[in-house]
């Protein structure tokens, strides 16, 4: 059996480049699985930005187990302070493209999460030229607690970027009540 933490490229572990699995008790958001869907459909970046715990991970994975597109995934770690290390998880990310058909509507995803982990130096010579000129026909969309640097001012003043903020990430009341059945605490109104 392979180990977990094989590599799929000189330095890069294949978790990394993995889809994360929703749990047993994540809740159905499909109103912001539909905005996300929307966002990706409208502009070539969307970034999710919000502390840790707002369920931007799952909410990303949620998007992608129903979107039609093809869909890769990238996990940022504290390597990616290295622009080296940066540049191999992105370029093993993007390869999952280069077998099979694109979506109907010719768009790819990639998904860069924990994008607040990438370094200064990492985010201004890889990440933001990234961002600002993806390969054709691939969408980004970007998650962390934070913007690190990528100019998305320009981006979204040009109407290429849309930004979900922790307002538009946090759950509803329906939501919370559905989080307390599934992990068996009773709450009320």
């Amino acid at each position: 059996m392979q180990s977990a933490r094989a590599a799929v490229a000189p330095g890069v572990p294949a978790y990394l480049v993995t889809r994360p699995t929703l749990g047993s008790r994540d809740v159905d958001r499909s109103a912001l699985r539909s905005r996300i869907g929307r966002a990706v459909d409208e502009h070539r970046v969307c970034a999710l930005f919000a502390p840790a715990g707002y369920g931007k991970t799952s909410a990303l994975t949620a998007w992608a187990d129903s979107d039609h597109r093809r869909v890769a995934w990238l996990s940022l770690t504290a390597a990616d302070h290295h622009s080296e290390h940066l540049a191999r998880g992105l370029s093993t990310a993007l390869a999952e493209f280069e077998t099979g058909a694109a979506a109907p509507d010719g768009h790819q995803v990639l998904v860069v999460d924990d994008v607040h982990l990438v370094g200064a130096a990492a985010a201004r010579e890889v990440l933001r030229p990234f961002v600002e000129n993806p390969p054709a026909g691939v969408r980004l969309l970007l998650a962390g607690r934070s913007d690190p640097g990528l100019g998305l001012s320009r981006l979204r003043a040009a109407g290429d970027v849309t930004v979900l903020d922790p307002a538009e990430l946090s759950f509803t009341a329906a939501e919370v009540l559905a989080l307390g059945r599934a992990v068996g605490t009773g709450l009320t109104d």
